[in-house]
């Protein structure tokens, strides 16, 4: 009989094992840009910077084909705005991740990657700036916030109304690792696990000193 110490430990490993096993596997995408001018929820800001982000699961990327190939996975946004008095840090919902080829209309590479709404678009343009979304990767570019004349954009800080994009920084679009993240069903397996590892191993010990 294997010593109940080992049993137990054996039990949490090959729940760990699991838990590796069944990740999902999410991607961090963040573009950067700026200047932009406007205000949110009434706080003016002038000539800020800003900072997208999102995490998602690459496998769940849409593709649309045809003369202007584009990728698309929906995700929750953080938007990040700051200036020399204040930073903002706002979630927006409804919008998507994309990267768009536009070759056919350019006549030479060039694409943009960031995020989009109906209510308008915060990207990064540039010749090489159509990313397949699976996968470490990025580039650098123009910088772009446009609000397609729809402003204000509903945030969860407010209104965001931007009354000026100079775009005169450029910016970055990038994709990188993130942590895993454990499915459900595999957080329950090894909690149940454990219990009943832990409950054996307490019987054994009441047991023993009997």
């Amino acid at each position: 009989m294997l010593p109940t110490s080992f049993s137990f430990r054996a039990s949490l490993l090959l729940c760990l094992l699991a838990v590796s096993a069944s990740a999902q596997t999410v991607l961090n995408y963040t573009a950067t840009g700026g200047l932009i001018s406007g205000s949110l929820n009434g706080t003016a800001f002038t000539d800020a910077t800003w900072t997208a982000t999102a995490t998602a699961d690459p496998a769940t990327r849409v593709y649309t084909g045809g003369e202007v190939p584009e990728w698309d996975i929906d995700a929750l946004v953080s938007l990040t705005i700051a200036d020399a008095s204040n930073t903002f840090t706002v979630s927006l919902t409804g919008w998507t991740i994309f990267s768009i080829d536009y070759t056919a209309y350019f006549g030479e590479a060039h694409g943009a990657s960031g995020f989009y709404s109906d209510a308008g678009a915060i990207y990064i343009d540039s010749a090489n700036g159509f990313l397949s979304l699976d996968g470490p990767n990025g580039f650098t570019g123009t910088s772009g916030f446009d609000d397609q004349g729809h402003s204000p954009y509903a945030t969860s800080g407010g209104d965001l109304i931007i009354a000026n994009s100079s775009n005169t920084q450029g910016g970055a679009f990038s994709v990188s690792a993130a942590s895993p993240i454990p499915e459900p069903a595999t957080w329950s397996a090894l909690v149940g696990a454990s219990v009943l590892g832990l409950a054996f191993h307490l019987r054994r010990r009441r047991l023993r000193r009997a």
